[in-house]
């Protein structure tokens, strides 16, 4: 029986011992449910940290997503508004480039008009100059007595005392006179050699002239003095005449006029030699001064010819002195008329000229404002490419932290449910 005790002693010491291996057992695994437990807890706390910064970066995203489709609206908006403006000054150009090329053209027109009115002045110029100068040698030929006797050229120069006799010497007759047109020759041939009678102022002086001229012997000369006498009036010209030689001549004084009147007294004008018989024939008492220069005298002397070439009267060169002084006033007129539109064209030239400066500057204006648009337009267009990457780019992170937040929630799940595990394991 006390074996049987001591047996079952044994058997009962050795169930206990097993019985305290298995509660050790128990408690190294329930120590390590616990330790798991919270190495879990642990992986679970950081990850929902992981899972509440990734909700707060795909907020961030979400955020950073509308400022940069605000930035996207804004600049598609001043992208097109700055292309309304590039087309618009792209216009603005083209008008500009015409503008320049019309002022351009006006510039080039201006200059050739200059250019015609700077040659027609020229000529002008010359014409007055060659006119001017023909006329300084006829009227020193004049005042030199060119083709008269030696002593009318001697009391020309003054003789011996040109201080004293210039003075009162007015001039020959000849060049004196003014014929109208046609009847010159007539009137030449009708004065004779006392168209280089000279002209004094008074009659005092005569005697003087006369006396030095035989006492020098420098030629003989025909002198008078004007005193205003009246003549008798002539009364009708001769029938078929073509009138009164003295009705052609024009004077700068009466008594040079009635003088002349005296001279041509009696003297009618016909057109040819064979006209001029006709009226002699019918009209005995008068003469005849034909328009080709000859001349029938009262006595019936018939005086014609004609001098060489370049041999001129005094009253010739009177003629060609009206004729050419009237010639000089029309080309001074041109020459006004000539001045006045070029100062008109130099002006028109100027002002020409700033319009193209204007046109030139406004071309400017309008190539920079162009290039400037061009380029804000190029930077606007490298801002939306940006925006748009950094949103494609903002996108595909927010799916990924969204896939994150997924993957994170699923593991949080998991861990959840081995914690809990963990829990019934202990």
């Amino acid at each position: 029986e006390l074996d049987a005790l001591q047996a079952r002693l044994r058997e009962s010491a050795g169930r206990r011992e097993s019985s305290q291996q298995s509660l050790e057992a128990l408690r190294r695994e329930v120590s390590r449910a616990e330790n798991e437990s919270l190495r879990l807890q642990g992986e679970l706390a950081g990850l929902e940290a992981r899972r509440e910064a990734t909700q707060a970066r795909i907020e961030a995203l979400e955020a950073d997503g509308r400022r940069i489709f605000e930035q996207q609206s804004s600049a598609r908006q001043r992208l097109e508004e700055i292309s309304a403006q590039a087309h618009a000054a792209a216009e603005a150009l083209h008008a500009a480039e015409a503008a320049q090329d019309a002022a351009e053209a006006a510039l080039e027109e201006g200059e050739l008009q200059r250019q015609r009115v700077e040659e027609d002045l020229s000529a002008s110029r010359r014409s007055a100059a060659q006119i001017q100068s023909r006329l300084e040698v006829l009227v020193q030929l004049n005042l030199e007595g060119e083709g008269a006797a030696p002593g009318a050229q001697a009391v020309l120069r003054g003789l011996d005392r040109p201080d004293h006799f210039k003075p009162a010497v007015r001039g020959m007759l000849g060049s004196l006179l003014q014929v109208e047109p046609g009847f010159l020759s007539a009137i030449e041939a009708a004065l004779g050699e006392r168209g280089e009678t000279i002209v004094l102022n008074d009659k005092a002086t005569a005697r003087e002239i006369l006396e030095s001229l035989y006492e020098h012997k420098l030629g003989r000369a025909s002198l008078v003095a004007p005193n205003g006498d009246h003549f008798p009036e002539q009364g009708g010209a001769p029938e078929g005449s073509l009138g009164w030689a003295s009705d052609r001549v024009r004077c700068d004084s009466d008594d040079l006029l009635r003088l002349v009147r005296g001279i041509l007294h009696g003297v009618a004008l016909a057109t040819n030699l064979d006209h001029a018989a006709e009226l002699r024939s019918r009209h005995p008492a008068a003469a005849f001064a034909t328009q080709h220069g000859e001349l029938i005298d009262a006595g019936g002397i018939v005086t014609g010819g004609r001098a060489g070439e370049g041999v001129t009267s005094a009253l010739q060169r009177r003629d060609e002195i009206a004729s050419l002084n009237a010639r000089l006033a029309s080309v001074q007129a041109e020459l006004s008329a000539h001045e006045e539109a070029r100062a008109a064209v130099l002006a028109g030239r100027e002002n020409r000229k700033g319009a193209l400066e204007v046109a030139r500057a406004a071309l400017r204006d309008r190539q920079n404002e162009l290039a400037g648009l061009r380029a804000g337009r190029g930077l606007l267009e490298k801002e939306l490419q940006e925006a748009e990457s950094r949103a494609a780019s903002l996108g595909g992170e927010r799916e990924r932290a969204a896939a994150d937040l997924d993957a994170a929630a699923g593991r949080a799940g998991e861990l959840g449910e081995r914690i809990a595990a963990c829990g019934r394991e202990a």
